[in-house]
């Protein structure tokens, strides 16, 4: 485990820079553009090592943004399906969501920015995150997205295609259809749609893989303790969770 850790690490180190896109960029061009003090206690560091809650440095370690408050201690992770850069970091995602304490929720929140894809398909996207949510299956249509795109280098161009990767991994095709364009998956589409303009809108995010704790604080990689550094970024999210 540790081994795979460390590779998961270095991968994310190597992609420090993420998928990024101008804030200004228009949505819907195409072309290719890469670019609580309880809680704290919680969280113990595991290694000597790793830096210590009083170490960490704003500017270093994490920057402070504007744009969304979370009502409730969170972990978002602003990604896309179309970035390698978030494929390869879905490694660790997984690993840190099983890490966490159990109230401190780690949220996932597609993007629609990149300039790779058409607008309208990665709001289609973010629908179907929400779909696999809504089925408790969120990590498996997760997985078989990224690999549809990232493994099979195939790339979905209508709602049929995420019909059909639903399928793929078990869905029912009646209750994917019934359930991609109900009430309840827009608006929290929408609502993930509002939480990346609001960040973006003030360069809270500028690309992603992003990870914002409380929507306040995002987590700087590269910062981190390379030889601990799982145990230092739970120390670290420990830290600016008990930031109020």
């Amino acid at each position: 485990m540790k081994n795979l850790i460390a590779l998961l690490v270095m991968s994310t180190l190597l992609l420090v820079s993420g998928c990024n896109e101008p804030l200004n960029a228009k949505p819907h061009e195409t072309h290719e553009g890469h670019n609580s003090h309880k809680t704290a206690q919680s969280l113990k560091p595991t290694s000597d090592k790793v830096s210590s809650t009083t170490s960490y440095q704003e500017g270093v370690h994490y920057v402070k943004v504007e744009g969304i408050v979370s009502e409730k201690d969170e972990v978002r992770e602003y990604f896309s399906f179309y970035c390698p850069h978030c494929y390869q970091f879905e490694g660790f995602i997984d690993i840190l969501k099983k890490e966490l304490p159990k109230d401190i929720a780690l949220e996932k929140n597609h993007v629609d920015f990149l300039r790779m894809a058409s607008q309208k398909m990665q709001q289609l996207l973010t629908q179907a995150l929400v779909v696999g949510q809504e089925l408790n299956m969120e990590a498996e249509a997760s997985a078989a997205i990224f690999k549809y795109i990232h493994v099979s280098n195939a790339t979905p161009t209508s709602m049929k295609d995420i019909r059909n990767i639903f399928i793929l991994i078990g869905v029912d095709a009646d209750k994917f259809d019934a359930l991609i364009n109900s009430e309840n998956v827009i608006a929290k589409a929408k609502t993930m749609k509002a939480n990346q303009d609001a960040l973006a809108k003030t360069e809270g995010i500028t690309g992603v893989p992003a990870v914002i704790v409380n929507g306040k604080y995002r987590i700087v990689n590269s910062g981190l303790d390379k030889e601990n550094f799982k145990e230092d970024y739970l120390n670290l999210v420990s830290y600016l969770v008990s930031l109020k």
